[in-house]
């Protein structure tokens, strides 16, 4: 990059002209491979909610205001770009509002996972869905945040009960 500048007197005069030339090869370098880990990224988070579509899994981050930060997934039908900044009444179904709360207040007092199968009621019918929450630590170890997953294990819970059934006949 060159930068050319004006020498003048303290008059004012034109006497001269003033370059500077910086070598950014190195910068260009670092902007090309930045770039290329950009796009190498991006290809990874697609192929990473690909798969947790397949799987039926959403995941989310919430801070320790257990307010939203990022949902990926189709975490209970709401808008993710929307849910930024709510709370858990104004995105889960009601009658897991109280148990996932206390799951999460459990992991930020103790800082250690829970998980837990839960049942809600959707369009008349009880659907099952894990949640599995882990705190999110800071380089110093404190929880600062929540991770979490939710995946719909209603097929599971459906072939569960008919093992039951049939062991009980």
């Amino acid at each position: 990059i060159e930068h050319a500048y004006p020498l003048k007197t303290v008059a004012g005069e034109l006497v001269g002209l003033g370059l500077i030339i910086e070598d950014v090869t190195d910068r260009k370098r670092v902007q090309d491979e930045l770039a290329a880990t950009n796009v190498a990224l991006r290809r990874t988070l697609d192929l990473l909610f690909l798969s947790l579509r397949a799987a039926g899994v959403s995941v989310f981050t919430q801070d320790r205001d257990l307010r939203y930060i990022w949902i990926g997934g189709e975490y209970f039908g709401c808008d993710p770009d929307a849910a930024v900044g709510a709370e858990e009444k104004d995105i889960v179904p009601a009658e897991l509002v109280g148990p996932l709360l206390q799951m999460k207040r459990d992991v930020l007092a103790t800082g250690h996972a829970a998980h837990q199968d839960l049942p809600y009621q959707k369009d008349g019918k009880t659907v099952w869905c894990n949640v599995q929450i882990e705190p999110w630590r800071s380089r110093n170890g404190e929880v600062q945040s929540l991770l979490g997953a939710v995946s719909d294990i209603s097929e599971r819970k459906a072939t569960e009960q008919h093992i039951r059934t049939l062991l009980g006949e």
